[in-house]
């Protein structure tokens, strides 16, 4: 009876091993499983930070003449971060945040018919944004459509009538028409409304480079 008592005090001592190891590698398995899921949290939280300071950039000014550069060189953006970017939006294609930065990368880069056609997109899921729709503009002139830039200037003002940055741009365009008398009623218009002293400072730069004494 002592021996038979023996072998049944060690008999489940494999089946226990058995568990150890099995509890083990789950908890391996449960510890890689967590790793990757916080990894891939991490690296969605850095694409939507990159694609929210993108998207929240400013309506561009612009001076240049079309046949000229917009942006230096050294701070275009580049074609893999566009094309990450891309591969983002076909996954979500009607989230407007996305949307609008990938425009505005393509407009950094200089790449004005796409950003045209992305900002457009926009304006489809959120026709009531005038900063996209002075970007839109921007893009117009640039792609030597200055008809049709005024044309995006206006449909800004048409909701937002106080919306310094259309009248601003919208002086541009009239200007490098030769139509310095709508440029100047631009201008003047955008001096009124605005209340930033730098901004202020550089519409009346603008004025002062038509008047008779700056030629």
């Amino acid at each position: 009876m002592g021996a038979m008592s023996a072998k049944s005090t060690k008999s489940p001592a494999p089946a226990a091993t058995s568990r150890r190891d099995d509890d083990l590698e789950s908890h391996i398995r449960r510890a890689e499983r967590r790793k990757r899921i916080f990894s891939w949290i991490v690296l969605s939280i850095l694409l939507l930070a990159f694609v929210a300071m993108t998207a929240m950039q400013a309506a561009p000014f612009f001076t240049h003449h079309p046949s000229q550069p917009k942006t230096d060189t050294a701070v275009r953006p580049m074609t893999s971060d566009i094309q990450k970017l891309e591969a983002l939006v076909q996954q979500h294609p009607n989230d407007e945040g996305m949307n609008l930065a990938l425009a505005n990368l393509e407009y950094d880069a200089e790449n004005y018919g796409a950003a045209a056609d992305r900002y457009r997109k926009v304006l489809a899921l959120d026709s009531a944004n005038p900063d996209v729709r002075v970007n839109l503009g921007t893009c117009l002139y640039y792609e030597r459509q200055p008809a049709a830039a005024i044309a995006a200037f206006k449909g800004a003002l048409k909701g937002h009538p106080r919306f310094v940055k259309a009248y601003v741009n919208m002086g541009i365009v009239y200007s490098s028409l030769g139509r310095q008398a709508k440029a100047l009623d631009a201008w003047h218009r955008a001096l009124e409304l605005t209340g930033d002293p730098v901004l202020k400072g550089k519409i009346q730069a603008l004025i002062e480079s038509l008047s008779p004494a700056s030629h």
